[in-house]
């Protein structure tokens, strides 16, 4: 989809919830990129709503991967954690998918190989001689269950305890 239509529909998503009488709009990226599109499509949302309509209603955003704590990804990637530039496809979503849908993932297809070598820029159009064919611009190697698990877990209460405290937060304004 392009940026504008990712805009699009989570400003109307985000406004047509609104109307319905929720209070809160939680939004838990999974993929990079659209950041910035879901960003201004909830900031749009709730510009469109009046002061009287807005009220004490708010939109939330978070990546997951914001929510990985720094002894888990020790844990994950024993040899030292790669960076999250080329965690596409790599051990952490894999694990991920091991852990949550195991039958979606086959590891004899993995791809094997060193990462991805990416600039600090981007260019536009991309350069997909950059892009490993198989799209994963690391290898799964040393994916597992276990690691999806423990990823899986440090997010879900790293997360559960933020949204605990802006919820209760909001709650008691």
């Amino acid at each position: 989809m392009s940026a504008a239509t990712v805009i699009a529909q989570t400003k109307d998503l985000v406004t047509s919830y609104l109307k319905r009488g929720f209070e809160h709009i939680i939004f838990l990226n999974g993929h990079y990129e659209n950041y910035q599109f879901l960003d201004e499509g909830i900031d749009l949302a709730m510009e469109s709503l009046n002061r009287e309509q807005q009220g004490d209603r708010f939109g939330l955003l978070l990546s997951y991967w914001d929510y990985v704590g720094e002894e888990t990804l020790a844990q994950v990637y024993p040899q030292g954690f790669p960076g999250w530039d080329i965690e596409h496809g790599g051990v952490l979503e894999t694990a991920l998918m091991l852990h949550l849908s195991p039958n979606s993932v086959d590891m004899s297809r993995a791809p094997v190989g060193p990462a991805a070598v990416l600039p600090k820029f981007d260019r536009l159009p991309a350069v997909a001689a950059r892009t490993p064919r198989s799209g994963c611009l690391s290898a799964p190697d040393g994916a597992s269950t276990e690691k999806g698990k423990l990823l899986y877990d440090d997010v879900v209460s790293a997360i559960s305890s933020d949204l605990a405290f802006e919820l209760h937060k909001a709650v008691a304004v």
